[in-house]
């Protein structure tokens, strides 16, 4: 086995974990969400608490299932179950088949690969960028809430450091690709995926194509 195809070997294997386990959360998730909204309903005060500090579940498990998306897209193209129109490809003979797919799976690759490039442009405009009230009132201006000193945040009652947030954002700004918001580092991962599809798709052509021009 070459060094590309136990390169695709891994990453599907991670792909395939990184799947289960964001369901997992999902679920998990989403079911504690479920008995907390349903615990309010009897005027538990802990409840009512739970609920307040659970405002941001619903934004989470959208940008999570969002990746769930991608991820299934991207192991489909793996075992070649993505969407595929086979009404002309199931009735001609092998041979020209062969070269239908190699032109066909070729093409999707580069498109894909295209979609990859864009995307991580649209990726990088957003990572920048922060609503209102992750800002507080800078020397020059508004700046992030993680880069606010104390004397800034005193400044803005109900605003505190969201310390998940700050760390990945710290992490991100190590990798030099710094987000400012949870979405923004949802979305980077979609340039990602879409980039190691369409590297597949465009191996699956290839490999077409040498099978074509071998017989």
């Amino acid at each position: 086995m070459g060094l590309l195809a136990r390169l695709n070997q891994g990453l599907v294997v991670a792909e395939r974990r990184a799947t289960v386990g964001l369901l997992l959360f999902v679920v998990v998730l989403a079911g504690v969400q479920a008995l907390i909204r349903n615990a309010v309903r009897y005027e538990w005060s802990w409840a009512k608490v739970a609920l307040q500090n659970m405002l941001w579940v619903d934004s989470v498990l959208g940008q999570a299932c969002f990746v769930l998306i991608f991820l299934g897209a991207s192991l489909a193209t793996t075992a070649e179950k993505h969407t595929a129109i086979d009404i002309i490809v199931v009735h001609v003979a092998p041979r020209p088949r062969l070269l239908m797919r190699a032109i066909s799976r070729t093409c999707a690759g580069l498109i894909t690969l295209a979609l990859s490039y864009s995307f991580a442009q649209v990726v990088l405009l957003i990572m920048s960028e922060y609503p209102l009230d992750l800002a507080v009132l800078g020397p020059h201006g508004p700046i992030h809430v993680c880069d606010g000193t104390s004397d800034q945040l005193t400044g803005a009652p109900g605003l505190t450091k969201p310390w998940l947030l700050c760390a990945l954002r710290a992490v991100t700004a190590a990798l030099a690709l710094q987000s400012d918001t949870f979405s923004a580092m949802v979305k980077a991962f979609v340039p990602l995926l879409l980039f190691v599809s369409g590297l597949r798709l465009l191996s699956q052509g290839i490999a077409a194509g040498r099978e074509f021009a071998g017989r």
